[in-house]
């Protein structure tokens, strides 16, 4: 609707009834062979008259100007591929790759006297990893690895950001006689990029736990959990834009331990 609210002087917002329908165009091609554990997909979308914000914005006041507007250019490819196989009577292995690229466009200024100008953000992203896992009687053990790499461009400034990481993991538990449990996972994960401290580039979480199942048909059960043993988890996030690069982090507990109790009141008829 044509309409201006300029209520907040430092923060005016106009309509556009000028607006052209969007549309999102998608396809996706997936092939799978349960017999040899292999599966793959590939995906495409496109999007047509994509609805985005104008911001003009004054360097000297602080103030904004936003209005809606079309614009065409936001597309993305992804393709994924995995890979399943047992080994002998105990042992199996998973192998996971997936990638993506985005092209993202915005209209960005950072001048009002000058007319807004077209942003284009490219994004990569590729994901790959390895699970091998031991399942004796007793118990089991998975062992998994991965990688993480994504990179992305911008045309307005020509800067480009890149975030790599490693990650290994070691999963087991043992099941004891008198329905006794235990179980312990531990994972190194190191990061490396643009603009990250020093501080943040490891983080080692151990988290430790014990399940007692007792009484007739196992109905009451008995846990003790204590999770991030080393109090060393940090929460980082990044995403790309097409106006911006973002790193988020989250506020959490760490270090905490748990005690509960379950009873299942349900009978099998």
């Amino acid at each position: 609707m044509p309409l201006t609210d300029n209520s907040d002087p430092l923060y005016i917002t106009r309509g556009n009834p000028d607006l052209k329908q969007m549309f999102t165009h998608n396809l996706r091609l997936s092939f799978q062979n349960q017999a040899k554990g292999v599966s793959a997909n590939v995906g495409w979308r496109m999007e047509q008259n994509s609805v985005t914000q104008v911001m003009i914005y004054d360097s000297q006041t602080g103030g904004r100007e936003t209005y809606p507007m079309n614009i065409n250019g936001n597309w993305g490819v992804n393709a994924g591929a995995n890979w399943w196989k047992r080994m002998g009577k105990f042992f199996s292995l998973r192998l996971d790759a997936h990638g993506n690229r985005d092209n993202r466009v915005s209209m960005i200024n950072e001048d009002k006297s000058q007319d807004p100008e077209k942003s284009t953000t490219r994004t990569s992203n590729l994901n790959c990893e390895a699970h091998l896992s031991y399942q004796p009687a007793w118990g089991g053990l998975d062992f998994s690895t991965g990688w993480q790499y994504q990179y992305s461009l911008n045309s307005v400034n020509n800067n480009d950001t890149f975030t790599r990481n490693y990650r290994f993991g070691l999963e087991s538990y043992v099941d004891l006689p008198f329905g006794l449990q235990l179980r312990t996972d531990a994972t190194y994960e190191f990061r490396g990029g643009t603009n990250i401290q020093k501080d943040d580039e490891n983080e080692v979480l151990w988290n430790a736990g014990a399940t007692y199942r007792f009484l007739k048909n196992k109905t009451a059960e008995l846990s003790a959990y204590w999770s991030d043993i080393l109090s060393d988890k940090k929460n980082y996030t990044r995403t790309v834009t097409s106006d911006g690069f973002y790193e988020y982090r989250s506020q959490q507990i760490r270090g905490y331990f748990i005690v509960s109790f379950k009873y299942n009141f349900r009978t099998m008829m």
